[in-house]
C-alpha cells in the first residue's frame, strides 16, 4: 500500500482509511498526603523524580534528514529534512533508548498510569492524533475498533524510530487501521484545520515550552464535535500540596529537565475559545488530571 502524499515541507495530507508521555515520574510527588508521612514521602518522590526524569535538558542540534520506509500500513512522514525543529527534539533523540524504562516501568505501573492511559484512549474514535507520542507507550492501549486512522506526532526522530518499531508490533491487532508517524512541533502542528476527530496528549504539556499555544493547536486541528483528551500533570486542588508545587516548581524543573508540575491545566483548557470541557477527573492527590473536552 502506498502512503498518502505529504504536502511541501511537512504538511501531511489528511489521514485516510484503506505529533510528551513526558514526565510521568513527577506524579510521584503526589504522595504528600498524610501529614505524618509527608517529609519522608516527599523526599522519596524527589529522588524518584530525579532518577526518572534525568536527561530531559535542552541540547543544541538540528533534525536529521532521512526518509522512512515501513511495513504496509505504517508510514513515517514527512521526510525529516523538511522541518527544522531545534534543540528539544535532538535532546529526546538521546533519551529515546531509556525512555521506556523511565516512563513506562514499574513505578508508572504501581501508580496506575497504564489504566489511566487506557481509559483516556478509549474515548477516542474516528481519525485520531496523538501528540508527543514518544516511543509509543500508548500504542498497545488504543481501542483500534473505534479508530479509522491514527496519526502520531513527536518532535524527536529518535523517539519516532522507537515508536515505529512498536507500531509495527501492534499492527497485526490493529484491524487494518492505518498508522502514520509524523515529526513536528506541538505548538505548530503540520496539519490543516479540522483534520481529526480526536486529539490526545498524555504527560507532555509539562515539558512543552509553549503549552497554551500547543493547546490552541490541538483545538485548531479538531473537527466540530471532535474530542480533546488530556492526561497531564497539574497543580493540585489541595491548597497545601498546590502551594508546595508552586513553591518548588523552580527546583523541580531543572531535575525534570523542564517539567513544570504546577501548571493549571484545567484553567488552560477552560481558556481555549471554542472548546467546552465535558468531563474532568483528578488523580494522585489532585496532581494529575484527566480532561475530555469538545470542539464546538
Amino acid at each position: 500500500m502506498q502512503a498518502p502524499a505529504a504536502a511541501p515541507c511537512g504538511r501531511p495530507a489528511p489521514p485516510t482509511r484503506a505529533p510528551a508521555q513526558r514526565g510521568e515520574a513527577a506524579a510521584a510527588a503526589a504522595a504528600a498526603g498524610g501529614s505524618g508521612r509527608r517529609r519522608a514521602l516527599l523526599a522519596a518522590a524527589a529522588a524518584a523524580l530525579q532518577q526518572q526524569l534525568a536527561g530531559r535538558s535542552a541540547a543544541a542540534a538540528t533534525c536529521a534528514a532521512a526518509g522512512a520506509s515501513a511495513p504496509q500500513r505504517l508510514w513515517v512522514l514527512p521526510p525529516r529534512g523538511c522541518l527544522a525543529l531545534g534543540d528539544v527534539g535532538a535532546d529526546y533523540d538521546g533519551y529515546a533508548a531509556t525512555y521506556d524504562a523511565l516512563d513506562g516501568g514499574a513505578a508508572s505501573a504501581a501508580l496506575g498510569f497504564p489504566g489511566l492511559r487506557r481509559a483516556l484512549l478509549a474515548q477516542a474514535s474516528g481519525d485520531a492524533l496523538e501528540v508527543a507520542v514518544g516511543t509509543g507507550l500508548n500504542l498497545p492501549l488504543w481501542d483500534w475498533a473505534s479508530l479509522a486512522s491514527l496519526t502520531a506526532l513527536d518532535l524527536s526522530p529518535g523517539m519516532l524510530d522507537a515508536a515505529a518499531a512498536r507500531a509495527a508490533a501492534v499492527q497485526p491487532g490493529a484491524g487494518g487501521v492505518p498508522v502514520r508517524l509524523v515529526q513536528g512541533d506541538a505548538a505548530a502542528l503540520p496539519f490543516d484545520d479540522g483534520s481529526f476527530d480526536a486529539v490526545v496528549d498524555t504527560f507532555s504539556l509539562c515539558v512543552m515550552e509553549r503549552p497554551q499555544a500547543a493547546l490552541a493547536e490541538f483545538a485548531r486541528v479538531l473537527r466540530p464535535g471532535g474530542r480533546l483528551l488530556l492526561l497531564e500533570h497539574t497543580r493540585s486542588d489541595s491548597p497545601l500540596l498546590g502551594a508546595y508545587q508552586g513553591a518548588t516548581r523552580g527546583l523541580v524543573a531543572p531535575i525534570s529537565k523542564g517539567c513544570d508540575w504546577a501548571q493549571d491545566v484545567p484553567g488552560m483548557v477552560a481558556a481555549l475559545p471554542g472548546v467546552a470541557v465535558t468531563s474532568q477527573q483528578r488523580h494522585l492527590a489532585g496532581t494529575l488530571v484527566s480532561i475530555s473536552a469538545q470542539r464546538l
